[in-house]
């Protein structure tokens, strides 16, 4: 039994919609995805290179009571997240050479454009990013036994974990935007006098 053909007003309305549907994927209102959620981190007033093993060394002149490193998160999206500051902390680990040297490591508070939201939600330390907006934190780490980063090379490694569970909408619920599952910086801080011509 021989199949029938559509007639032709099937076929041209078949047309206009796939048209339709390939101008509106491909046309002016398909929007990019915004860029992943990932915090940028540096080492303030240290001169930084990149070394081809992966590494990057940040140079200090100075020797140093504490490693500082600058935590700045972005709001790329059209709309505010929330972010939990206690969890965002307990995502992040860091650990010098091969964990042979114990470090402490505190955050100050925050520092941007960002208001806290009200004490009466379950975690009264979380803070509000509006779209657009950037949050600094100050990663403060300091040797165990109260020594100085003294003059050497000390190899530091800064681990994150998913930031899924630290980033919410304002309501509580899951923020739509894409966000890093894990993160690594590898640090070569060398603590060197500069040299004398």
């Amino acid at each position: 039994m021989l199949a029938r053909p559509f007639p032709p007003r099937i076929i041209s309305s078949l047309a206009v919609s796939l048209a339709l549907a390939l101008t509106t994927a491909s046309g002016p209102s398909a929007q990019p995805l915004p860029p992943q959620l990932f915090p940028r981190i540096q080492m303030p007033a240290a001169v930084g290179t990149a070394l081809p093993d992966g590494w990057y060394q940040e140079r200090s002149f100075v020797e140093l009571d504490v490693l500082r490193y600058e935590v700045t998160l972005s709001n790329p999206s059209t709309v505010a997240f929330v972010i939990d500051q206690a969890r965002l902390r307990d995502a992040f680990m860091v650990r010098i050479g091969n964990g042979e040297m114990p470090v402490i490591v505190r955050w100050l508070d925050p520092v941007g454009d960002f208001t806290r939201v009200p004490v009466s939600r379950s975690t009264p330390e979380s803070v509000q990013i509006e779209a657009g907006m950037s949050v600094t934190w100050t990663m403060v780490v300091q040797r165990a036994d109260g020594l100085k980063f003294s003059w050497g090379d000390y190899r530091v490694m800064l681990t994150m974990s998913n930031l899924r569970p630290v980033v919410s909408t304002p309501g509580g619920g899951t923020w739509g935007g894409r966000v890093a599952d894990r993160g690594l910086w590898l640090r070569d801080v060398s603590v060197k006098a500069p040299e004398r011509p």
